[in-house]
């Protein structure tokens, strides 16, 4: 290779674009395709959507990336639990960056654009050569366009087109596990915590002065509620998870009410009033997946996985995105490696290969972890394996 080595990624989420900002800095021409929308036509800067927590690894990953400062995010310290009318405050060692995942992906997005990635937005992954390393993609009311690249990148989430034609090549040994989360989500938005939790609860516990940049949780064997300090204002975002088919099961009993003074018994009665009735006219949503592919590189093709296409993981635990983060740093360090071979036939080969040793066995033991953890395995249900 004498000129400038093209890389192709599939995916314009957060990994996608952390992968192609890597990239471009360490002298690729990177063009990515994302199948939906920029954010900015679908998001405004002011939208709440879920929130994101990243933790010291995934803050590191973002700094040594070069990524610059997150828009409207906000660090939080500590961690309030409550069960059964106590509350316990834990400090963390650092603390956590709590983002709407639309502000995190346009800041990420922006620093990709800023490092020169080229964006194609609305274009549909159709096939793809291996041997021939050529990509065709689709766009409504166009043609389709053949790509070729040198480097391939699916970070095409954990239902990944690109692992898929993997598996799909006979030539290519590629074997997946997925298992389906049988856990659902719904968010509430609410007023402050301060304004949500009985004063009594926080008078007896001599809890009069709970610093703002806290996490609050409810959690029993079943189900788990997340209060989370929202960066828009004066507002709290509540996560419930619990396990598929409890808030269809409450809204036909029509009992919210009891349901939520049992698990919320320190929240006020207005509070959860509220909260029942955002749950009983919104929608959970469902689908996260735990991914154990049988390797994340293929060095012969120069194909790669990253993100949730390699490792992907429940969202109860909400480690995903952090483990995401880490994958593209070590994507990053195995480019740094190869330096010396810049412009070789091998080049490509050696970053997909010291990228494979340096992250599969760490991305296996993270989903590992993460379907062992909240829930258990008995709230998960096995969609299809090989």
């Amino acid at each position: 290779m004498t000129a400038k080595p093209v890389a192709v990624v599939v995916g314009g989420g957060i990994s996608g674009a952390l992968s192609a900002k890597a990239l471009a800095d360490r002298g690729f021409h990177v063009r990515l395709f994302e199948k939906y929308p920029h954010p900015s036509t679908v998001f405004s800067p002011t939208d709440i959507s879920y929130n994101i927590s990243l933790g010291p690894r995934g803050q590191d990953a973002l700094r040594k990336l070069g990524v610059s400062k997150i828009k409207k995010g906000v660090f939080t310290k500590y961690i309030a639990r409550h069960v059964k009318q106590s509350v316990k405050v834990l400090q963390r060692a650092r603390p956590d960056l709590s983002v709407a995942s639309h502000n995190l992906a346009f800041s990420i997005l922006r620093n990709a654009e800023d490092a020169g990635v080229e964006m194609n937005f609305e274009h549909t992954l159709k096939d793809v050569d291996f041997d021939n390393k050529v990509a065709e993609f689709s766009k409504i009311y166009n043609e389709s366009m053949k790509v070729k690249y040198d480097l391939l990148v699916a970070a095409d989430g954990s239902k990944s087109t690109v692992r898929q034609k993997l598996v799909e090549d006979s030539s290519i040994e590629l074997k997946v596990h997925v298992v389906e989360d049988a856990m659902e989500y719904q968010c509430v938005i609410l007023p402050h915590w301060r304004d949500i939790i009985c004063h009594q609860v926080l008078y007896t516990t001599k809890l009069k002065s709970v610093p703002p940049e806290t996490v609050h949780t409810w959690a029993d064997k079943a189900s788990n509620f997340l209060c989370l300090s929202s960066p828009f204002g004066d507002k709290t975002l509540m996560t419930m998870i619990c396990p598929v088919g409890t808030l269809d099961g409450l809204k036909k009993k029509e009992n919210f009410g009891l349901f939520l003074s049992i698990l919320l018994e320190d929240v006020t009665e207005q509070a959860r009033a509220e909260i029942s009735r955002q749950l009983a006219r919104g929608t959970p949503s469902t689908g996260s997946t735990c991914v154990w592919p049988s390797s994340i590189g293929f060095p012969a093709h120069q194909v790669l996985l990253m993100g949730d296409a390699a490792h992907g993981m429940f969202s109860s635990l909400g480690q995903s995105c952090n483990a995401a983060l880490e994958s593209v740093l070590c994507l990053a360090n195995a480019t740094d490696a190869c330096e010396e071979s810049v412009g070789t036939k091998k080049y490509i080969e050696q970053i997909v290969s010291i990228y494979v040793d340096l992250r599969k066995d760490d991305a296996i033991a993270a989903v590992d972890l993460t379907y062992n953890g909240f829930g258990g395995t008995n709230n998960r249900i096995i969609v299809h394996g090989s």
